[in-house]
């Protein structure tokens, strides 16, 4: 298969994840300090935030482990 097909086949048939994960409910004061958070109802904590919250190095160190050809592929790594 060339990559174009697979490309097509992707945007046909995407993997089915949700639309949205749910997020865990924050208590914040009024100042916005997090005074308590919940798990989602499945168990989990999924606390939001923004990239620009997250430390650059952590960003860094986590494409270094997961795929550290990121920035150099449009999303498919074919040497992969």
């Amino acid at each position: 298969l060339s990559i174009a097909a697979l490309w097509e086949l992707d945007r046909a048939f995407p993997p089915p994840l949700p639309a949205t994960l749910t997020v865990s409910t924050e208590v914040q004061d009024r100042d916005g300090q997090l005074l308590r958070a919940f798990a989602t109802p499945d168990g989990y904590w999924r606390l939001g935030i923004r990239l620009d919250q997250v430390d650059r190095e952590f960003i860094d160190m986590l494409v270094a482990y997961e795929d550290k050809r990121f920035w150099d592929h449009k999303g498919v790594d074919v040497l992969a």
